[in-house]
């Protein structure tokens, strides 16, 4: 149990992911599942028509439509681990551009590859995606990866992060078992808990886990278009492993009655000699609101007291809210 508190690779640091997110060779495969979380099986399962698009007031957006995973012959099958793993995942909009581009790339060499799945390889005249490519293909990865991930310079930073030391070799030894593909997924669940804002049923959707706290849960549900909008805008302002957290940017040629989703930064465009009520709803204690702009001037009307909301919590903490602060051996 203490191994797993303290040496279960679940956060590790978001520099190196990115370093490794620009690897030559396999980048795009841990961007893939640093990004979203997936089973490394669901990983081998999807297919480019599983990547799909979205357009709203801030742009193109992207998700994931996990439908299936390669079972143990490396063949693709509809039946997922779970019912709550069929599910949608929003991307980061870059990784999404990249997968699209990808796409783009092949059909204009072999025709429509819609249903190819993504982890197939090219070769001088097809796009190949038999079972002998595909489980040549995961094999390098699943062996790949973890070689990756126990570089010295993450295990090194993994062990300066433990709360607690009791015994370093046997530290080590679990610590260097943990770092395989599967440290990608819970490193995206623990990235979610920390500082994504997300509740928790939300979460459980993202990761494919059930809600056990729901009694009358049924499986998987089909976000409606509006729940899929949002969940990609959420991805949106949080900071990811491909970008920082976007602001929320509105022209305001009409009257905005509320962002869509909450956000530490809005960026308005307004017109010339207009005035703009603007009321400010706060979510964490202590925050400070700033404004900024050329030629802008505000004036604060009112004030009010800020009240304890037990439900909601941090959509983009600081990392100094849940970084360790102080170290103690656990045995003297």
């Amino acid at each position: 149990m203490l191994l797993v508190y303290t040496d279960n690779a679940r956060s590790i640091p978001k520099e190196e992911l990115q370093k490794l997110c620009d690897n030559k060779d396999l980048g795009q495969q841990i961007g893939i599942l640093a990004d979203t979380g997936l089973r490394i099986s669901e990983y081998g399962g999807l297919l480019f028509c599983s990547v799909e698009g979205i357009n709203g007031s801030q742009g193109n957006m992207y998700y994931l439509h996990v439908s299936g995973q390669l079972d143990k012959t490396r063949k693709r099958t509809e039946i997922p681990k779970t019912a709550p793993s069929y599910r949608v995942v929003p991307l980061s909009r870059e990784l999404g551009e990249m997968l699209f581009k990808r796409k783009q790339q092949l059909e204009e060499k072999y025709g429509d590859i819609s249903l190819k799945l993504v982890c197939g390889k090219e070769t001088s005249d097809s796009y190949c995606t038999d079972s002998k490519a595909i489980s040549m293909h995961m094999e390098d990865i699943v062996k790949r990866i973890p070689e990756l991930l126990r570089q010295d310079e993450i295990v090194k930073k993994l062990k300066e992060s433990r709360p607690y030391c009791f015994d370093p070799n046997v530290q080590d030894s679990h610590l260097l078992s943990m770092l395989t593909c599967h440290a990608l997924r819970r490193n995206f669940c623990t990235s979610l808990y920390c500082a994504s804002g997300l509740e928790n049923k939300e979460i459980y959707q993202q990761m494919g886990h059930a809600d056990k706290s729901n009694r009358n849960r049924s499986g998987a549900n089909k976000p409606t278009q509006s729940e899929l909008y949002q969940m990609c805008l959420k991805k949106h302002v949080s900071r990811t492993l491909y970008h920082p957290a976007h602001p929320l940017r509105y022209t305001t040629d009409g009257t905005i009655k509320k962002t869509e989703v909450p956000s530490c930064a809005v960026e308005l465009t307004l017109p010339p000699n207009s005035q703009l009520e603007l009321v400010i709803e706060e979510a964490e204690p202590h925050s400070t609101t700033t404004f900024s702009g050329h030629g802008v001037t505000y004036k604060v009307e009112r004030e009010e007291e800020w009240k304890v909301d037990s439900v909601r919590y941090a959509l983009l903490a600081d990392e100094d809210v849940y970084r360790i602060r102080e170290k103690k051996k656990l045995f003297e």
